[in-house]
């Protein structure tokens, strides 16, 4: 139930308006110069894949909102991960949403699939700082999160993913201080459940690539 109609208006409102700004700021073309009135398809028609650019943003938002997080040091719940790899210097924004063959593992969908669309779409391995997985699985592929998944586990280690104990510490440390925040891995998982899945599993990927001006 809505009690209060008109604040619920309101904030989804602003949503919105963050959202647009997201697309326009990500934006890889122009939109039509002759046309001074853009629209929400518009904004999101300045993609070279746009369909692929909204499905990972919408799988990054499962992560970050997801009831059923499988632990405390992953993407989930953790935008500030995210926030993190950003500084005031210029960078790519890459993306790419992956689906998995009906009960595909997430090592074999690595190797078979996410790798070589990455390559194809020409990010590089050692040209990204930062890249955040966003693995949707379905109830064939193991159901609802749990902590501790076992999912979690076979993408962190294949990934060498998100960050240690220590490395949380020394982040805790830092924002204490002022001072910059010190994670350094390179590789960010976050697990949900989309039922529409069934026994496939979707990965999304942001790649934080900078930009090196001559």
């Amino acid at each position: 139930m809505l009690e209060n109609p008109q604040d619920f208006v309101a904030a989804f409102r602003q949503a919105i308006a963050g959202l647009y700004q997201v697309f326009d700021l990500a934006a890889e073309q122009p939109y039509n110069p002759d046309d001074y009135d853009k629209p929400l398809c518009g904004v999101s028609s300045q993609f070279d894949r746009p369909d692929e650019f909204l499905q990972t943003l919408l799988d990054m938002m499962r992560i970050f909102f997801e009831p059923d997080p499988p632990g405390t040091l992953y993407l989930n719940a953790n935008p500030c991960f995210l926030y993190e790899a950003l500084s005031d210097k210029s960078i790519q924004l890459g993306y790419a949403s992956i689906l998995g063959d009906p009960g595909e593992s997430f090592s074999s969908m690595l190797h078979e699939k996410i790798f070589p669309r990455l390559a194809e779409l020409g990010y590089q391995q050692d040209t990204y700082a930062s890249a955040y997985f966003a693995i949707c699985r379905g109830h064939g592929q193991g159901g609802k999160i749990k902590f501790g998944d076992d999912l979690i586990c076979e993408s962190t280690m294949a990934l060498r993913a998100n960050i240690s104990v220590d490395a949380a510490w020394e982040g805790l440390y830092s924002a204490i201080k002022e001072e910059s925040p010190a994670f350094v891995q390179r590789n960010y998982v976050g697990l949900s459940f989309d039922q529409s899945l069934g026994n496939r599993l979707r990965v999304s990927i942001w790649l934080i690539i900078p930009v090196h001006r001559a």
